[in-house]
């Protein structure tokens, strides 16, 4: 577990202190608790930071923070490079104090024209090059990793860190709300990339590389896209085979050796074989955490994971612990600790849920764990069926970008936040449009099916895997995702769409249950779809919370939602039936506690709501 920050200011060195960097590591501290490492030139107003603790730690080898600096290079990086030890020793006799920072200097010294691509892994990353005063962010081609900068041209300083709270620590970054991402946020409940909430603050692309110079000029490069969708033909059983080999490929190269891993395990196929192939790897240390909610009898969605966990725990072994939330729970304790850590809105009430997965995982001492996040855009797509529906609801004139906007809209429409803001945007639709088509550029795929989840996969792991990322690093828990791998993503992209489900629902995920049919327990494989249980607290537990943040005296205080009309909405998700009551009232929630927070510091609010 790890965390990079930094700066480098150009014009005026003082805001490249060691005192300003300092507070930026403290506020990105629980990211890595065991050791820090800074690095400070006042002559070049360059300042980098790395926070550590270890994880996914084989037994035979040493915790090293993932730091080097010699006398051309100084680099950091949070998270993981696969193939760091076969790049380093290739370079004969260079020695390096940690070989994944090594692999990425390495690339840098031979080939950056194409740095950062030959780096299998995840990770964000930062290289200061001493000669050519230049310094180089990156992020993983997946996203798994977050990595944030505030750069304003005019200021003439760049302020990198892990998370947007180690950006805000610095005095150069003025609290302001980008319009464009809160458009984001209404329409689909998260930021995607390249967006902050915070005006002039952005995320690393997946996938992309940035270059700042002495004269403050910036160049930015995605150096890879989504692999073209080059269908192999074949029977299941040939496409089966493969898909065996590289999905373990995957989990072993994420679980790196360690001897004691936790999985988040639902019950459903993916966990359950992340879970089995971990065993299969002679793990010999496994625990397994499962969230249900016993809140309304009438709701048995919410509880079904925790029976089937526990029998796939009991199939393979695992140490099991499941997590409970029933009508008599109180989250006013920790869920202003959970919202406190999202330095961005998000619309997600599986934040609690996810929190609480980590804390068990800590409790129980384990720092390494895995999720089946993400399997879905890599072994299933919408039907023919589905997507006719769609195109009927979307109109036949839409694009493909206007269908996925169709189908991603998730909060509010446009006509709603109209009604909803204060100061509404009058592009909204084109913004959002925008945005889908950043992520779909490149996208080569014949059927729409593929052409969706090309530009979803990761587009949605901001949301996803940005969730559980913050979730666990509070807790001091790494959480890696095998699913979400740039050579799995490119060898299910040559996968029949029939074996995914374009013909038929019963064929989604086909050649994933296929693959570990021996491995499967049939149940499981035959278990009805239901998804991480989300609850948006509609019995009652938080109205609290509701009355401080969404008063019209709270509503004027933080001036983004007109009162009248966010009444309206409290009104109808209070007798709302639908399976997603609540929903809006949360998201409104969660956008007014990020304002108290974030932009008007409002910490003593959160200490009454959490000791009410």
């Amino acid at each position: 577990m790890s965390g990079i920050c930094g700066i480098y200011s150009f014009r005026d060195p003082s805001l490249a202190s060691r005192e300003i960097l300092s507070s930026m590591m403290d506020a990105i501290g629980h990211r890595g608790t065991v050791t820090r490492r800074m690095f400070v030139d006042d002559q070049a107003g360059i300042a980098l930071g790395h926070v550590f603790a270890p994880s996914f730690l084989p037994s035979d080898q040493d915790a090293i923070p993932n730091w080097h600096e010699d006398e051309q290079y100084v680099a950091t990086l949070d998270g993981a490079i696969f193939n760091a030890t076969d790049s380093v020793r290739a370079n004969g006799s260079r020695r390096y104090q940690d070989p994944e920072c090594g692999a990425a200097i390495e690339h840098l010294r031979q080939s950056p024209a194409t740095f950062p691509e030959k780096l299998d892994g995840h990770f964000g990353m930062a290289v200061w090059d001493r000669s050519e005063r230049a310094l180089w962010l990156a992020r993983d081609v997946p996203g798994c990793r977050p990595l944030y900068y505030f750069y304003p041209a005019d200021k003439g300083v760049v302020v990198f860190a892990s998370e947007l709270k180690g950006i805000l620590a610095h005095p150069a970054v003025e609290r302001r709300v980008s319009r464009d991402a809160l458009t984001a946020y209404l329409t689909f409940g998260y930021l995607p990339a390249p967006l902050s909430i915070i005006d002039h603050a952005h995320k690393v692309f997946p996938g992309e590389v940035l270059r700042f110079d002495r004269t403050g000029e910036v160049t930015r490069r995605r150096y890879w896209e989504i692999p073209p969708f080059a269908v192999q033909e074949g029977e299941l059983e040939e496409h089966a085979v493969r898909t065996r080999e590289q999905v373990i490929e995957a989990v072993a190269k994420h679980a790196g050796g360690a001897k004691r891993v936790g999985v988040y395990l639902s019950g459903g196929a993916d966990s359950t074989v992340v879970l089995g192939i971990l065993r299969l790897l002679g793990v010999p240390e496994l625990h397994t955490f499962t969230m249900g909610f016993h809140t309304d009898p009438g709701k048995e969605h919410l509880s079904e994971d925790l029976q089937w966990a526990e029998h796939a725990a009991r199939v393979f072994g695992s140490t099991h612990h499941p997590i409970i939330i029933d009508r008599h729970h109180d989250p006013r304790a920790l869920l202003p600790i959970a919202l406190r850590q999202f330095d961005e809105p998000t619309l997600t009430p599986n934040c609690y849920s996810k929190f609480l997965l980590s804390e068990a995982a800590r409790r129980e001492g384990v720092d390494s764990a895995m999720s089946g996040s993400c399997a879905g855009p890599c072994f299933q797509q919408p039907s023919t069926k589905h997507i006719r529906k769609m195109r009927a609801a979307a109109g036949d004139a839409a694009s493909p970008e206007e269908l996925i906007l169709f189908n991603r809209t998730k909060l509010f429409s446009f006509d709603e936040q109209a009604e909803l803001l204060t100061k509404p945007e009058p592009h909204a639709r084109e913004m959002a449009l925008d945005i889908i088509k950043r992520f779909s550029k490149g996208v080569d795929a014949p059927a729409f099916g593929d052409f969706m989840n090309g530009t979803l996969i990761r587009m949605q792991a901001e949301k996803s895997i940005g969730v559980q990322d913050r979730t666990s690093s509070v807790n001091g828990v790494e959480l890696r995702h095998p699913f979400h791998d740039a050579a799995l993503l490119k060898f299910t992209n040559t996968i029949p769409p029939r074996f995914k489900g374009s013909e038929s629902d019963e064929m989604q995920k086909a050649v994933l249950t296929a693959a570990f049919k021996d491995m499967l327990p049939e149940e499981i494989v035959s278990r009805k779809k239901a998804g991480f249980p989300s609850y948006y607290w509609t019995n009652g537990e938080v109205d609290d919370l509701k009355h401080e943040l969404l008063s019209p005296a709270a509503l004027e205080r933080v001036g983004l939602f007109r009162p009248d009309t966010v009444q309206k909405i409290l009104d109808s998700d209070k007798v709302s039936t639908k399976k997603s009551a609540g929903q809006r009232t949360w998201g409104l929630l969660v956008m007014q506690a990020w304002f108290e927070r974030y932009i008007n510091r409002n910490e003593a609010l959160f200490d009454v709501i959490q000791h009410a």
